[in-house]
């Protein structure tokens, strides 16, 4: 019985330890951010590399949404023969689950699009500014 009360204390006490995890995971899922948007840079360069006359790709996170679930339980048994107490079981179950997310919001407005193309246009296109052709977008006017 002794035992029981003591898994049941480290499963109780384990719970209030929640709160700093959850503060970890959003702060890890904060930084994030900075990955999303240099990952779809890089992608939209590699892609104007390979043909000039594509279309970028862009999506901006919106909101996010970090949830920390923590459940337990503790199940016993207890064991009887004819002559008395015959063994006695504890099984205590602990477990966590994660869930981090982010709302992502694609751009598709058709004038930041050409503006996102010239923009990628020109950056591939290095110290030869003819080589963009961005002037035929009417992007050189903005």
């Amino acid at each position: 019985m002794r035992v029981a009360l003591c898994l049941l204390a480290a499963v109780l006490a384990g719970t209030g330890c929640t709160h700093r995890q959850l503060r970890n995971n959003t702060i890890g899922q904060a930084s994030t951010l900075a990955d999303i948007h240099q990952q779809q840079v890089l992608d939209n360069l590699a892609m104007f590399v390979s043909n000039s006359d594509s279309l970028p790709q862009f999506a901006y996170p919106d909101g996010g949404n970090n949830q920390l679930t923590d459940t337990g339980s503790l199940t016993s048994t207890v064991a009887w023969k004819q002559a008395g107490f015959y063994s006695a079981n504890v099984n205590p179950t602990v477990s966590r689950s994660a869930n981090e997310t982010w709302t992502l919001h694609p751009v598709n407005d058709p004038h930041k699009l050409v503006l996102m193309q010239c923009a990628y246009k020109k950056a591939v296109a290095g110290n030869d500014p003819s080589r963009a052709g961005c002037s035929t977008l009417g992007c050189d006017a903005r």
